[in-house]
Formats: structure tokens, C-alpha cells, sequence
């Protein structure tokens, strides 16, 4: 029987996904399609439900719904404390949250031999993959700034993670609109 895995964003006609993943699908011969869906924010649980209900094996999440997705799963203790999610798999009647992001960006430090441990890090964005990295640099021992168009939300990140017991987040500066 041929998986269906897809990916939600809005929008999401960009996306190289699809041709990636089914490439890989065919190289590795795995009996599976992988299709891209433009998703409204406003229906983000009712495809995640409907996914599920029509046998998806799996879902990727994509903007802007990986901070609302964390909603409809069991988050793993990673996003648990990220606040957002990339994967969602369906199984035994319960959908479990996943975020590989934060070892996408660990593998490709390590891969540029990039050393980040005790350094200053800033990064642009407080959105779910920024949430990422910044979980990923933490992890690596970097002393985090992060750095948004509204102070509001880059706080919002930042408490997110002391609340959880992570340091290295220092004070927030926001760029200007």
C-alpha cells in the first residue's frame, strides 16, 4: 500500500519538497508519495485531523504553522521546550511532534567545522525555525542574541526558553520595521 506524506505551508507552491523527497522516495524504491498542500492558517487542524484520518503516514509543517501545529500532537521533549515542530507522524491512534530542524542545523556546523561554543551568536527571526536554531546554538554551548522586527516576539522566544532552564539567551535587541 503506497504511504502519502506531505508537507503544510501557506503558501506553499515554492516548495522544493516534494521534488526532493520524491526523489529520494524513488532512489531508496520506498512505495510511498510525497505531496505539498496549501494550508490556510485558519485550517491547520482540520488538515492535520484529515491527514490522519485519510491513513497519512506522516506530515512535514512548514510556515507559518510550525509554532500552532505543537497543538495537535504529542510534542517529544525537544519541542516541548522549542515551542515549534517540522514533523508530524501518525501512529496507534496518536500524532507525535517532532522537530529535525535542530539537527539539520547541528550536522551542518559540524560538517563546516564551525566552532560555536562560548561564542556570541546573533540570529534574525523569533518565527519556528528560528526557535530552532536557537535551540540547536544553546545545545552547542553559544551565548545567544536574537534580534527581530518586534521586540515582543523575540522576547516571547527568549522567555519561552528560560522558562525551560536554558541560559545563553541575553538581552533582545528588535530591528526596526
Amino acid at each position: 500500500m503506497t504511504r502519502i506524506l506531505g508537507i503544510l505551508g501557506h503558501p506553499i507552491a515554492h516548495s522544493l519538497s516534494p521534488a526532493m523527497q520524491n526523489a529520494a522516495i524513488q532512489y531508496l524504491n520506498i512505495d510511498a508519495e510525497y505531496i505539498a498542500f496549501d494550508v490556510m492558517p485558519n485550517s491547520l487542524g482540520k488538515a492535520i485531523y484529515g491527514a490522519e484520518a485519510l491513513g497519512f503516514h506522516g506530515l512535514n509543517i512548514t510556515i507559518p504553522h510550525k509554532i500552532e501545529a505543537v497543538q495537535y500532537c504529542v510534542p517529544d521533549d525537544r519541542v516541548r521546550v522549542i515551542g515549534a515542530l517540522n514533523t508530524l507522524k501518525f501512529g496507534d491512534d496518536t500524532i507525535y511532534g517532532y522537530n529535525t530542524d535542530v539537527d539539520g542545523v547541528i550536522n551542518t556546523l559540524k560538517e563546516a567545522d564551525v566552532k560555536t561554543n562560548g561564542k556570541c551568536v546573533l540570529v534574525v527571526g523569533a518565527g519556528g525555525a528560528s526557535r530552532a536554531v536557537v535551540y540547536a546554538l544553546i545545545t552547542l554551548g553559544s551565548k545567544v542574541f536574537v534580534a527581530n522586527r518586534t521586540l515582543e516576539r523575540a522576547k516571547k522566544l527568549s522567555d519561552a526558553f528560560k522558562c525551560h532552564g536554558y541560559g545563553g539567551l541575553d538581552d533582545i535587541p528588535a530591528i526596526a520595521e
